[in-house]
C-alpha cells in the first residue's frame, strides 16, 4: 500500500477495517511503547500476536466475554482497539468502560484516544465531544442546537460506583480488572435492562491478584466453565507472549520486594489454577467448594429467636429475627457452640454457631452486628441451653467478648476455659472463654480446611459459603483473613467449635445409654 492511497484504495481499506477489527488493529493501530522500567519511550505498530487475534475473534462472536490474563499481554489494548473500532464503524453506538477509580477509567480511555490519534485522517470520523471521561464522534447539527448528527458514537470511561452500570441503552459493557471492581455484581445487574434492550456485549477483563474484591468475577468464571453461565471464558497464560519464558517470570520475582514475591505465580500465571491459587489468593479449596458444598447450600428451616417459658426454651419464628435454624436438638446428641464476638456496634459481626458433635453439622447460627454485650451473652446461653446444655466456647480475646464470657459464665455453667498461669507466682488459674493466639489461630483454621477437604463438616448456610469462598492468604505475612468488603466471623466460630470437639470427641450417648439400660434391668422373678 502506498502512502497516499487513492479514493478508491480507501474505500476498501475502510470496508475491510469495518468487517474485521482485528485487521483495523493490525493494520492501522499503535500503541505506547515503553521499556524495561516502564517509561514512555514513543509509539509503535500495533501487529497482533496469535492470541491477541483469539481474543478479537471471541469479542466479535460472543455477547458475553470473560478474558483471566496474566500481566502484559497487551489485551488492555486490544479491548481499547475493539471499543474504538466499533464506535467508529457503527453509528449510534453508546460504549462504557468502568474501572476500579477514576485514574485508571482516564487511563483506559486515553489508550482509546492514543489509537484514535494515531490512526489515517481519512479513517477519523469527526469528534463532537471529548474531555477526559469521554469520546463522542459526529457533528453538531448547529450553533443553537444540542443534536448530534453523523456516526453519533460515544465511548465513556467511568470509575466504579453502584449505580455504575445504570444506562438508557448501552451497545457494550467493558469491565477493566473486573476482579478488582467494587459493586461488581450490583453493576452487571443494573446493566441488563440496558444492554438486553438492544442486544448489547458485556467483556470482563481481569487479572487475579490478593486485592481482588469482586467475587463475582471468580464466580461467574467458574460456572460458565461448568456451562451453567452464558459468559464465554478465556484464559491467557504469560507464555502466550513471545520472550515470556519461566526463566523471565524468575527474573520479574527478583525485581519485587521480599514480601510480594509470592504473588508472582498469580500476576503471572501460567495456568487457571495459579491465577486462582492459594498463596495471594484462596485459603480453602475453591474447586472442592464449587464441586461438592455449592450444591448442598439450602435456606434455613426456620428463621427467629429463642424465648423462655416454664423454665425451658421456645423457638418463635420471625423473619426478623436473628437465629438461623437447619436443625432443631435433639435428645442424645452432643453440641459445640462457639462464638465470634464483635468489637464494639455496628462494625463486625458477634456470630455464635451451634454445631452436632455425631456428624459436625452447621445446626444453628446466630448473627447480629447490632448488639450489646450483656445481650450476646443471654443469646448464647439460651442457645446453648437449648441445644441439650452444649458446651459454650466463645472468644475472649477483645473487650467485647471478655465481658460476654463474664457475663456467660453467671448466667451458664457449661462454658469453655481456659488456663493462665500467673509470671509472678507461677499458679495457673480459669479463664473463661476460647483465647485465640497466633499458634492456635492457624491451628483451627487449617483444621477446618481439612475438614471441608474431607467432606466432613456439614453445612447449608449460603453465608458460611460466600466467607469460605472469599477467605484468602495474605502474601505479606501467610495469615489468613479475609476480603476487603468481607467477613470471617462465621469462619472462626465455627472453626473453634470444631476444634473443641477435637478436643473432646463425640461418642455415642444413646448406645451408652440402652447398654447401661440392658445392665440394671431387673428380670421376671417368680412370676411378678
Amino acid at each position: 500500500m502506498t502512502n497516499q492511497p487513492s479514493d478508491r484504495e480507501k474505500r476498501v481499506e475502510a470496508r475491510k477495517c469495518m468487517n474485521d477489527p482485528a485487521y483495523f488493529l493490525d493494520q492501522y493501530g499503535h500503541l505506547i511503547a515503553k521499556n524495561e522500567i516502564g517509561r514512555q519511550v514513543g509509539k509503535v505498530a500495533f501487529k497482533l500476536f496469535k492470541y491477541q487475534f483469539e481474543v478479537m475473534d471471541l469479542y466479535k462472536k460472543d455477547r458475553e466475554v470473560i478474558i483471566l490474563k496474566a500481566r502484559q499481554l497487551g489485551i488492555s489494548w486490544v479491548t481499547a482497539g475493539y471499543a474504538l473500532w466499533l464506535g467508529i464503524f457503527h453509528q449510534y453506538q453508546r460504549i462504557l468502560i468502568i474501572s476500579i477509580n477514576d485514574t485508571e477509567a482516564q487511563v483506559f480511555l486515553e489508550k482509546v484516544k492514543f489509537i484514535f490519534d494515531n490512526l489515517p485522517d481519512w479513517l477519523k470520523p469527526s469528534v463532537y465531544k471529548r474531555n477526559e471521561s469521554t469520546l463522542w464522534f459526529g457533528q453538531r447539527m448547529g450553533y443553537d442546537t444540542d443534536e448530534v448528527g453523523g456516526i453519533n458514537s460515544k465511548i465513556e470511561s467511568i470509575p466504579t460506583s453502584k449505580t455504575a452500570g445504570t444506562s438508557r441503552s448501552l451497545n457494550l459493557l467493558i469491565v477493566d480488572e473486573a476482579a478488582k471492581v467494587d459493586y461488581m455484581d450490583t453493576i452487571y445487574r443494573s446493566a441488563q435492562p440496558a444492554l438486553s434492550t438492544i442486544e448489547g456485549q458485556t467483556i470482563m477483563v481481569s487479572t487475579m491478584t490478593v486485592e481482588s474484591t469482586s467475587g463475582f468475577f471468580e464466580e461467574m468464571w467458574f460456572e460458565s466453565k461448568k456451562e451453567s453461565s452464558s459468559f464465554a471464558t478465556k484464559f491467557i497464560s504469560y507464555l502466550r507472549y513471545p520472550g515470556h519464558t519461566k526463566k523471565w517470570r524468575d527474573e520479574q520475582i527478583k525485581k519485587l520486594p521480599a514480601s510480594q514475591r509470592v504473588l508472582a505465580k498469580q500476576e503471572y500465571p501460567e495456568t487457571e489454577e495459579e491465577a486462582f491459587q492459594a498463596i495471594g489468593g484462596k485459603y480453602y479449596d475453591i474447586q472442592n467448594l464449587e464441586n461438592e458444598y455449592k450444591q448442598r447450600l439450602v435456606k434455613p428451616k426456620r428463621t427467629g429467636y429463642l424465648v423462655e417459658q416454664d423454665r425451658s426454651y421456645d423457638f418463635r419464628d420471625d423473619e426478623n429475627g436473628h437465629i438461623q435454624l437447619w436443625e432443631e436438638p435433639e435428645f442424645f446428641e452432643d453440641y459445640v457452640l462457639g462464638g465470634d464476638p464483635a468489637e464494639g456496634v455496628d462494625q463486625d459481626y458477634t456470630t455464635f454457631a451451634v454445631i452436632r458433635k455425631r456428624d459436625l453439622k452447621l445446626c444453628a447460627l446466630f448473627r447480629s452486628n447490632s448488639t450489646d454485650s450483656e445481650y450476646c451473652a443471654h443469646i448464647a446461653a439460651k442457645m446453648a441451653t437449648w441445644y441439650n446444655n452444649a458446651l459454650a466456647a466463645v472468644e475472649c480475646n477483645n473487650t467485647h467478648g471478655g465481658i460476654v464470657n463474664i457475663i456467660l459464665k453467671t448466667v451458664y455453667y457449661n462454658v469453655y476455659y481456659h488456663g493462665v498461669v500467673d509470671r509472678d507466682g507461677g499458679k495457673q488459674t480459669k479463664r473463661w472463654g476460647w483465647a485465640t493466639t497466633v499458634q492456635n489461630r492457624t491451628w483451627i483454621l487449617d483444621w477446618l480446611g481439612k475438614l471441608l477437604d474431607g467432606l466432613t463438616v456439614q453445612f447449608g448456610s449460603k453465608e458460611f459459603y460466600d466467607e469460605l469462598y472469599h477467605f484468602i492468604v495474605n502474601p505479606k505475612n501467610g495469615r489468613g483473613e479475609h476480603k476487603k468488603g468481607r467477613h470471617d466471623d462465621i469462619i472462626f466460630a465455627v472453626a473453634i467449635a470444631c476444634w473443641v470437639i477435637r478436643e473432646q470427641p463425640w461418642y455415642d450417648r444413646k448406645k451408652e445409654f440402652v447398654k447401661k439400660s440392658k445392665q440394671t434391668r431387673i428380670g421376671p422373678t417368680n412370676g411378678y
